[in-house]
């Protein structure tokens, strides 16, 4: 058994495919790891906060997940007064307000957006507050204030003028109290009333419940779950093709009789294919080691997890899609046959599993199909490793096993029918 699994992985090492896999899968995985990047679609909590957008053309259709009246808000003002106006929009719970904040945007070149791309985003409003906002909104000058952009028909946009005029309203009655008080009138002055009298007003206390089996987190921890799924898709490729290589060289060793020779000796078919699933196990140890070269040389350090946690489910992900795929080109016995499967099995279970976006909105079906795929389960380990419950460990060590005894089992199942019909 040893001189076959010495002899496949000479066959593998040459292989310039293998050494692509092998070097390329790791690399861009700890790429996507390093990136700071905030996913909103995978934090579905109720997030009563304002939304700051990167560029003017950000779309805003993706942070509305539970339904809020979007709004998207050019601010050329930067000042306490808008900061005012918009918090106490976002802190009615109907509105999702979704800024971009930069002096230099006018009225001329919100009317270009408007007119070329905002139209198609779903939006219910635009709002412009120009450089002059907060001098106007002192002086009473509404009109002059704001510029505001009805989007769709949607009867939430009277409730949003409402709530506009409130907050206007409320500001003149504070300009009259800092009278009565004989403070200076100036955006501090103001601002100091109106949060004294928003103080006064009880609050709305906004109560989350979780499951037993969910796992509340951050805006944060859910960026970086995200960042992990797609370091899986990557790796899971990596590992997937190299299984197959190794499946190759026993298509090869079947067609070419060297299978019929290495049986007359003492042998057996079980220790034959225990030697391939030993070498598809030693490329899943180099693809992981890889990787660990790869975070520790780009240092991966503020990932919320530890690095040898993610080489730890790195390891254990890389042990079932290897052998799976081993098994499914072994069974295929056909070279091309096995390629293909080999791209299917990767591109389904990642789409399946919830790798690419999340899957909390889908069908019953789909859900069912998900809790199948390992990627899944994965993803539930880190979202165990970020709130560091101990349990992980017991969970996917279970997992990999309950795969291996699965892919094991109809792999060789599937071994013993392929030889009857041959």
């Amino acid at each position: 058994m040893i001189s076959i699994i010495k002899s496949t992985l000479k066959v593998i090492l040459r292989n310039k495919v293998f050494w692509f896999f092998l070097i390329i899968a790791p690399f861009v995985s700890t790429l996507i790891l390093n990136v700071k990047q905030t996913y909103t679609a995978f934090y579905d909590k109720d997030r009563r906060e304002i939304v700051e957008l990167e560029d003017m053309k950000d779309k805003v259709a993706y942070n509305g997940s539970n339904g809020e009246y979007l709004v998207k808000v050019y601010d050329a003002s930067d000042s306490k007064i808008s900061e005012y106006v918009l918090n106490r929009l976002k802190d009615s719970g109907t509105f999702k307000i979704c800024r971009y904040k930069d002096k230099n945007v006018n009225i001329d070149t919100v009317n270009r957006l408007i007119d070329s791309s905002d139209y198609l985003d779903r939006m219910g409003t635009v709002l412009f507050l120009d450089n002059d906002f907060a001098a106007n909104a002192l002086s009473g000058n509404t009109k002059d204030a704001i510029k505001l952009f009805i989007m769709t028909d949607d009867k939430r946009g009277n409730l949003f003028k409402n709530e506009l005029k409130n907050i206007f309203a409320d500001m003149e009655r504070a300009k009259e109290s800092a009278s009565i008080l004989d403070m200076e009138l100036s955006e501090d002055s103001i601002i100091s009333v109106l949060t004294h009298r928003d103080e006064s007003i009880p609050k709305k206390e906004i109560v989350s419940y979780v499951g037993k089996n969910e796992r509340e987190l951050t805006q944060e921890q859910s960026s970086m779950r995200a960042q992990c799924g797609y370091a899986f898709a990557f790796m899971t490729l990596g590992f997937v093709f190299a299984g197959i290589l190794v499946s190759h060289t026993a298509i090869r060793e079947q067609k070419n009789r060297v299978f019929t020779r290495i049986k007359l000796t003492t042998t057996s078919e079980a220790e034959y294919f225990i030697a391939k699933f030993i070498v598809s196990a030693l490329t899943s140890v180099m693809l992981t080691g890889v990787m660990a070269i790869s975070m520790f040389a780009l240092g991966t350090e503020s990932m919320g997890i530890s690095r040898i946690k993610v080489l730890f489910m790195i390891l254990l992900i890389g042990l079932i899609f290897s052998t799976l795929s081993l098994m499914l080109g072994v069974v295929s016995g056909n070279i091309m046959t096995a390629n293909i499967l080999a791209f299917l099995v990767w591109n389904v279970t990642a789409l399946l599993s919830g790798l690419y976006f999340p899957l909390k909105d889908t069908t019953k079906a789909i859900k069912a199909a998900s809790n199948i795929m390992p990627q899944k389960w994965f993803l539930e380990g880190t979202e165990m490793f970020l709130v560091n419950d101990n349990k992980v460990y017991i969970m996917l060590l279970c997992i990999t096993v309950a795969y291996l005894i699965v892919i094991i089992s109809v792999g060789s199942l599937g071994l013993k029918l392929v030889k009857e019909e041959v």
